[in-house]
């Protein structure tokens, strides 16, 4: 967290502008927030390697996994529900979304700070705990950005009638809802990896039923969304994609979850694929195409 300043006294500095605060702060901030697009703890472990830590260093890495999806399941409800209530034609105050992502992102911080040190960290090839605290904030911040690209920019900056609006809610509801299975099925598995021993053929299994079930989820929600988006409906608010394609996508940020935070080489983010309209690692924009002179090029880079 970022200290307060505290009182000068008589032989102190003169106090700083109210402006010029504020631009501090700012600055501080965003240093502190910020998370480079790069893997944050270098080379992952090959799985076969990775796991049966210390219990307390397994503790550390439970800790770091509940934290990131917490923080992002929780930033994404807060954009979720602001969004769906403008396009209800209710109101969305987006400074009261960005306070509460804030403290969101903070309290994920602190959970790890709570649970972690430099030491237990280490193990788990992070530098040190600041390093495993950056991972938590991108992995969260990221995960929002490439859900909201994909559910809800496409619809934004206006009032949808009450059907669309209705299948907007469940689509979004039903991507909360995979994102809580998936990002659950893949800590289940690391973090018993995490804390016993097991051969590299019983941890490839236990990667194979997780993506089953996972694959399962994804079956399962696709129907729900069909009974709330006939498919005319669905194709005209996301631009011709499928419901089943919209959740296949989505279904990949579990990986996301366990290849950022936790340091292993089994269970990875897919790359970026640049037209997919979902913003991912390092792209600015994805418009669904790969064409230039639309404002966003065809790396996906704002032009």
């Amino acid at each position: 967290m970022i200290d307060q300043p505290t009182g000068g006294g008589a032989g102190s500095r003169s106090p700083l502008h109210p402006c010029a605060r504020g631009l501090l702060a700012a600055l501080l901030l965003s240093i502190l927030l910020y998370t480079p697009a790069a893997h944050a703890h270098g080379m992952p472990v090959e799985l076969a390697f990775w796991g049966d830590f210390p219990p307390a260093a397994a503790a550390c890495q439970r800790a770091i996994g509940s934290a990131a999806a917490a923080c992002a399941q929780q930033t994404w409800r807060l954009r979720r529900d602001c969004e769906v209530a403008r396009l209800r034609g209710g109101v969305c105050d987006e400074d009261d979304v960005e306070r509460a992502t804030q403290a969101t992102r903070f309290a994920a911080q602190d959970a790890v700070a709570a649970r972690c040190t430099d030491t237990q960290v280490q193990l788990m090839q992070f530098t040190d705990r600041r390093e495993a605290q950056l991972d938590v904030i991108r992995f969260c911040r990221e995960l929002v950005e490439a859900a909201g690209s994909l559910l809800l920019d496409p619809v934004t900056d206006t009032t949808l009638p009450p059907p669309a609006a209705a299948c907007v809610d469940r689509v979004t509801r039903s991507a909360s809802k995979l994102f809580s299975r998936g990002f659950g099925s893949r800590q289940r598995i690391l973090d018993r990896i995490a804390v016993a021993s097991f051969t590299p053929q019983r941890k490839r299994a236990m990667v194979a039923a997780s993506t089953a079930g996972i694959a399962a989820a994804a079956s399962a929600l696709e129907a729900e969304v069909a009974a709330a988006c006939p498919a005319p409906l669905f194709a005209d608010l996301y631009h011709q994609q499928t419901s089943a394609e919209v959740l296949a996508k989505l279904a990949t940020r579990a990986d996301c979850l366990a290849g950022q935070t936790y340091a292993q080489g089994g269970i990875v983010c897919p790359p970026a694929t640049c037209g997919n309209r979902m913003i991912e690692a390092t792209e600015e924009c994805d418009d669904g195409n790969t064409e230039p002179g639309d404002g966003c090029d065809g790396d996906c880079y704002l032009e």
